[in-house]
């Protein structure tokens, strides 16, 4: 055996080492043997020196210029480089050659795919099946570039077409895997990843994929025991680092998920999520400035990334004094940015002109599941008027649950929109014949905004869960109310102002509610169950002064944030410096489970609304409990949301509208036993009786809303 083919024999063997070692010999005696020099590269390719690849195979393509398989492990290693324009002419040239090379077909078609050439990768991928229709290999690549070109249909086929021809390659499995995910099909996914996960157990990548699937299922618990194993295979996947922070912030473990994104910033210091999600959880620890800084990190690498520019604008609603105005120029700019280039894709309308015909309404929401914005749109879904609306909802999430069944049986149609990209979200939104198209999210997390650029409908229309304008042209209408926001107001918003006649929420508490207990403590307790990003040094000043009027009272927090040891250190020392002791402040731990959540507000007297921000969800749910609320109410629509629910239950007078008035009614209340006793027998009734909870009246006016919002529509 010569020593070339000595050589091979361990290049075969996958004994790498020792085959560079032997092509460096053969080398040294026939310095111009340009096979030699091209099985060099491929063996320094797999041991991961790639520029020593890349200057080996230049050598052998220097000696035999008409070297075709060279030419492909040239396009193979530039493409491992990153260099994926020379990848494609290298893997061009070689079919110059040997215009009949299915390999090298496909390796085109993988790195066009890459360049985002869809259709062009699908023709090269083709080609290779058609030279090698039993080749398994080359339908997965055709598989892979047909998901990726958004083909899925046919990317399903081509894969289980590979899989027939081999069932025991874990790459076809991780493909399908990825094709079943972009289906939104999460139970096939997540087999597919599994059975990738166990034909090759050390390979991280299919790990990290079923993370991926899990988290998006809702079992970020199981999907944090797989990115550990991942990440035991490959510590330095910033992605798998990534998505750990991400189950583990789902999971309402702050500090680790904050420690996780910092260490996928390390790893990949221009990785834009990991950036933007590190703000995100910053935000709920009450760490607004942090959270600011590293939205504005990933704003450094990607001056349009939406997501953070979103969680940008979002995050400015919580700062104390917050100018309203620099909040509304902050969403025209994001307009700018963002939407504004995507009128080029809107369309006309062709719906339906009549003026009283059922009109089709759609809810685009990713929070149709047990999240604060479903407590408010349940009620309006179970009692429309069927004889005037047609309703669908557009789930943009996989989340789902026992609340999602809910709505899903209120509502006339369900449409899910996961990996829907925006374009063909629109079209089938256009194709659903959508009158008015209704955005639950504002700027909120997984919100579709750039959906809503491109007008699907002809009316479009904010509310619920976002307190301040789109900045959106295409947003044509924002539901609210007077006192929320009152004359004026318009100002800082750039949709129109629709004011409901008496209230812009109704609340539906989730069945199985506790009784409302009045607690049997003597000394008062204070309390906030309000997110910690609502909790800020000038809040935490005007509650010291509270507890220094009762100086034998108490505070209790609760909420996502106080789960985090370090936050709630951060709060007692800000309480210690305004002169309260830290033993009276008292937290208690995150409830995930909402009857164990509400039963909580039996141990408090007074409920504390936050500022600038308020509480919507909180301040409903403290009032079922019986708990009476103090807010204070601003300018602006964020600020105001708590003098209307007050209002809709004949509270006014817990109002308070400066930061003296703030600490009077508080201490006052706090004071009044039999007021507060009273208070907790008879409110949950006074609730139900009231616009807040009146599913039917709000509903009719609403459906009244839309209506004027379509014959405005239709005269134009």
């Amino acid at each position: 055996m010569s020593p070339y083919d000595v050589a091979n024999t361990l290049f075969d063997a996958r004994q790498i080492p020792q085959a560079i070692a032997a092509y460096r010999q053969v080398l040294a005696a026939n310095p111009n043997h340009a096979g030699a020099w091209n099985n060099l590269a491929g063996a320094l390719a797999i041991s991961g020196d790639f520029a020593g690849a890349e200057a080996a195979v230049r050598s052998a393509l220097r000696f035999q210029p008409s070297f075709p398989e060279a030419l492909n492990n040239l396009g193979n290693i530039l493409n491992k480089l990153g260099r994926l324009e020379e990848a494609v002419a290298a893997y061009r040239g070689a079919l110059a050659l040997r215009p009949d090379y299915p390999t090298v077909l496909s390796n085109l078609g993988s790195t066009l795919a890459d360049r985002q050439q869809f259709d062009d990768a699908i023709t090269a991928c083709r080609r290779a099946v058609d030279l090698q229709p039993n080749s398994p290999g080359a339908w997965r690549t055709l598989g892979s570039a047909l998901r990726r070109g958004k083909r899925l249909g046919e990317a399903l086929a081509a894969l289980m077409h590979s899989l027939k021809l081999d069932p025991s390659v874990a790459a076809t499995y991780n493909n399908l895997g990825s094709v079943y995910f972009d289906q939104a099909n999460l139970d096939a996914a997540i087999e597919s990843f599994r059975r990738a996960a166990a034909l090759n157990p050390s390979d991280p990548i299919a790990l990290r994929n079923l993370a991926r699937a899990l988290q998006e299922k809702g079992l970020a618990h199981d999907a944090i025991a797989v990115l550990r194993q991942s990440l035991s295979l490959n510590p330095n996947d910033a992605q798998a680092a990534n998505l750990l922070g991400v189950c583990l912030y789902e999971r309402v473990q702050l500090e680790q998920a904050i420690a996780a994104f910092r260490r996928a910033i390390a790893l990949k210091a221009d990785m834009t999520d990991a950036h933007n999600n590190l703000g995100i959880a910053l935000k709920d620890t009450g760490q607004l400035d942090d959270a600011m800084a590293a939205y504005a990190a990933a704003l450094r690498i990607d001056p349009n990334h939406s997501l953070a520019l979103g969680n940008r604008i979002y995050t400015m609603n919580f700062e104390p004094g917050a100018d309203p105005a620099a909040i509304l120029r902050a969403h025209r700019d994001w307009n700018g940015r963002l939407a504004a280039p995507l009128k080029a894709f809107v369309k006309p309308h062709a719906n339906d002109r009549s003026p009283d015909r059922i009109l089709r309404i759609g809810y685009v929401s990713p929070d149709l599941w047990r999240h604060s914005v479903s407590f408010f749109l349940l009620p309006l879904l179970q009692e429309r008027n069927p004889q005037a609306v047609h309703v669908t909802c557009y789930a943009t999430s996989a989340k789902s649950d026992a609340v999602t069944d809910k709505l899903r049986s209120a509502a006339d149609a369900w449409k899910n929109l996961l990996n829907v990209d925006d374009a063909t979200a629109a079209e089938r939104i256009r194709l659903d014949g959508i009158d008015i198209l209704v955005d639950l999210s504002g700027h909120t997390s997984n919100n579709r905004l750039l959906l809503f650029a491109r007008k699907p409908a002809p009316v479009q229309v904010t509310y619920l869960g976002y307190p301040a304008t789109t900045g959106l042209e295409t947003m044509d209408w924002r539901l609210t109310d007077s006192i929320a926001d009152p004359p004026g107001a318009e100002e800082l918003y750039i949709e129109k102002l629709y004011r409901l006649p008496r209230t812009a929420w109704c609340f539906a508490p989730l069945s199985g509610s506790p009784p409302a207990r009045f607690p049997d403590h003597e000394k008062i307790v204070f309390g906030s169950f309000n997110d910690l990003s609502k909790v800020n040094p000038p809040l935490l000043q005007l509650w010291s002064q509270i507890l220094h009027r009762l100086p034998d009272s108490t505070l209790l927090l609760k909420s996502r944030g106080t789960s985090s040891p370090s936050a709630a250190a951060r709060i007692c020392a800000e309480f210690e410096q305004q002169g309260i002791n830290s033993a009276r402040i008292q937290f208690l731990p995150y409830q995930n489970v909402s009857e164990a959540h509400l039963s909580c507000y039996d141990q408090i007297d007074v409920a504390l609304d936050s500022y600038p921000y308020h509480g919507t969800t909180t301040t409903c749910e403290a009032l079922w409990m019986g708990v009476p609320v103090v807010t204070l109410a601003g300018r602006s629509h964020v600020s105001r949301v708590g003098a209307s629910l007050l209002h809709s239950v004949q509270l006014d007078d817990l109002v308070a509208h400066d930061a003296g008035q703030y600490v009077e009614i508080a201490a006052d209340l706090a004071a009044d036993r039999d007021r507060r006793r009273s208070l907790r027998g008879t409110l949950r009734q006074t609730m139900q009786n009231s616009p807040l909870m009146d599913g039917r009246g709000v509903a009719r006016e609403i459906e009244s809303a839309y209506r004027d919002m379509w014959l405005q529509w239709i005269k134009r």
